[in-house]
């Protein structure tokens, strides 16, 4: 994959951060997804995937549950919250109103990741 759309698609989401997390919140509720922090750490650990630019999907899950695991994402009613974040983030990527499709594909193939990591481990 190009590394500028990899670099367009984390831009876009640090650029937007704060309201990406708002929309999560308000459209899903704590009840599903536990916290604002449990969105923020998604978030933040999707953005790092995106940094890291590991193609390897195996390697993508694996470093996603350690970065899981670093910010305090460890209990699974936590793990539930971030997996539905990432899940439901990724259908709500429009293209063209948000991003190309090129990035769109890379913030999806790392939410992917973050919802498998998170999955696996509730």
């Amino acid at each position: 994959a190009a590394p500028t759309a990899a670099l367009d698609a984390g831009g876009r989401l640090v650029e937007r951060r704060q309201i990406v997390i708002a929309d999560i919140v308000k459209r899903c509720g704590t009840r599903k997804i536990v916290s604002k922090e449990v969105v923020d750490a998604a978030m933040r650990v999707t953005a790092a995937l995106i940094a890291d630019d590991v193609e390897n999907m195996e390697a993508a899950v694996h470093r996603a549950k350690a970065l899981l695991e670093d910010a305090g994402i460890d209990t699974p009613e936590q793990l539930a919250g971030a997996a539905h974040a990432a899940k439901y983030f990724g259908g709500r990527i429009c293209v063209p109103r948000d991003m190309g499709r090129q990035p769109a594909r890379e913030f999806r193939r790392r939410l992917a990741a973050v919802y498998a990591a998170a999955s696996s481990g509730a």
